[in-house]
């Protein structure tokens, strides 16, 4: 007779499978268990207390006793060796079924949640959390981190003169054109209003061909009515990062968004199209 099971928390759904699936192995007495879905594998070894992902396709290379399919995550339990009759099984793919479930759900709004609903691209709390994660990374080995602040220019001019569904329209393009600019590893994300923001571990260089190739696909948008949308960016960073003792990585990241904002600001008032964070002192 099966004990309950611990449901497992809100989480993602790789990680849900890494969750149940050692409690489930050990209800059922199996050697070997997986929970194997559409997009991703995950096989626990209770004999070498292992857990690991991989392809769902290399999962079939394993000898199994038992397959045991799901329901609404679409996949199937399959385990090896246990003393798990065919009701307790059929009752541990439900259990499974159900936190798979919940995590997909909760995956898909979390997704929601950090995606800005006009442009579809990220938004500043996912940027946040990107933060969080490139802080961590600097603070185990020195990362290089760059951000480029891109802010539009006339963008007031088109809402005022054409309308909010102009504006949005405005917005929209700009963010296309950013998205097909960045290389995969870049992280680009609305910040807010006509601005955005792109975290890229490019040295400085790197990081101003990217940007002078942003604002050459973004300058020249045409609008009803003749006005033109433009853009201007900031950089800062591109050097490995040292945090200093007592000081959070996060901040030290958040610092160089701010110092990239300055430098936006800073093109605006000169009219030019890119300025360095560290040309802002020679500047003023």
């Amino acid at each position: 007779m099966l004990g309950r099971l611990e449901p497992p928390p809100l989480m993602g759904a790789a990680e849900t499978a890494k969750f149940v699936l050692p409690r489930v192995a050990a209800a059922a007495g199996a050697e070997r268990a997986c929970l194997r879905l559409a997009d991703f594998a995950v096989v626990y070894d209770r004999k070498a207390d292992e857990i690991y992902e991989c392809f769902p396709e290399r999962v079939r290379l394993l000898p199994w006793r038992i397959s045991a399919p799901l329901g609404e995550a679409e996949g199937e339990l399959l385990l090896s060796g246990g003393r798990a009759d065919e009701e307790e099984i059929a009752m541990l793919a439900r259990f499974c079924d159900r936190a798979l479930a919940n995590a997909r759900e909760y995956e898909a709004a979390r997704k929601m949640a950090a995606a800005d609903p006009l442009t579809g691209l990220p938004n500043r709390q996912a940027l946040m959390e990107r933060l969080e994660e490139e802080a961590a990374r600097c603070a185990r080995r020195g990362r290089r981190v760059c951000v480029v602040f891109v802010d539009l220019d006339n963008f007031k001019l088109v809402n005022d003169a054409l309308g909010h569904l102009a504006g949005d329209e405005a917005l929209r393009r700009a963010a296309e054109r950013l998205r097909r600019c960045v290389r995969r590893g870049d992280f680009v994300a609305r910040y807010g209003g006509d601005e955005f923001v792109i975290l890229t571990t490019r040295v400085a260089l790197e990081a101003y061909n990217l940007a002078q190739r942003v604002l050459s696909v973004i300058n020249g948008l045409q609008h009803d009515g003749g006005i033109t949308v433009s853009a201007c960016a900031g950089i800062a960073g591109g050097r490995r990062l040292s945090i200093r003792p007592g000081m959070h990585p996060a901040a030290t990241l958040d610092s160089l968004i701010n110092l990239a904002s300055l430098a936006s600001t800073q093109a605006k008032k000169q009219r030019t199209a890119t300025v360095f964070a560290g040309e802002i002192r020679a500047a003023g």
